[in-house]
């Protein structure tokens, strides 16, 4: 668990500067009230760090990040309309392939219902959600490197899980080969599902707060959300795009 260095730099600086208000303040009986003031915003700013847990291919799993999981509802994995365009338009290509097994693995192994690829997606759940602690935002990273043509190997996976409260578990998958003949969103699937053996079951307890206005759920657009499709489908989400397929 690290700060990132620029959040650490700032901390000491924060230090630096109430020591030497704390010292000012006492040689010249100035209000301590100030300096409480101060203790408070410094604190709220170290709230606002960013806590970084890179979880490596051969570490377990933190309590930690089981419970942060157990506190959100839905998954944000909106990317941007350029990277949907590219999915959307070469389903067969291996990076949708490899998106496929990972959502397929969010949804039907660790038991996130509701995942967002598209921004009328994520409208939709954050209508009828109560704040943004409701959501996790995953990031999803990996490469093939070839060997020789098609044989090869997918490495650099990593997939990083943000919350509200800025708390960020990257997680690391170990390399594993493929080849010509490779399902490649079953494979994935997989080697999530042996990095991630558990199903999540939601406590709204374990969900997590910050200062934030809430998002006002909306009556009609839960009813138009439940009625759709893809939420009484097999599959959620990029399987509005896709016609699924055997995973």
């Amino acid at each position: 668990m690290i700060l990132k260095l620029i959040d650490a730099i700032r901390i000491i600086n924060w230090y630096i500067f109430i020591g030497k208000y704390y010292f000012t303040a006492m040689m010249n009986n100035l209000s301590y009230k100030i300096v409480i003031f101060i203790f408070a915003v410094f604190s709220f700013f170290i709230s606002q760090s960013q806590i970084i847990n890179t979880i490596n291919s051969n570490e377990r799993l933190p309590e930690t990040f089981k419970k942060a999981l157990s506190g959100v509802q839905f998954v944000n994995m909106y990317e941007g309309e350029t990277y949907l365009n590219f999915i959307t338009s070469n389903p067969n290509s291996l990076d949708a392939q490899i998106l496929l097994g990972f959502v397929t693995f969010l949804n039907k192994d660790l038991g996130f219902p509701y995942v967002a690829i598209t921004n009328d997606q994520l409208k939709d759940l954050e209508s009828i959600s109560n704040s943004t602690c409701d959501f996790v935002k995953v990031d999803l990273n990996a490469q093939f490197v070839s060997d020789l043509l098609a044989v090869g190997r997918i490495t650099d996976i990593v997939a990083t899980f943000q919350f509200c409260d800025n708390s960020i578990f990257s997680l690391k998958l170990a390399d594993y080969g493929v080849n010509g003949l490779t399902n490649h969103s079953k494979k994935f699937r997989n080697a999530f599902k042996e990095r991630i053996p558990f199903s999540i079951n939601y406590d709204s307890l374990e969900t997590k707060s910050i200062l934030v206005l809430p998002i006002i759920a909306k009556e009609d657009s839960l009813k138009s959300i439940i009625q759709q499709d893809t939420v009484n489908s097999e599959f959620v989400g990029i399987y509005h795009y896709f016609n699924g397929g055997e995973t």
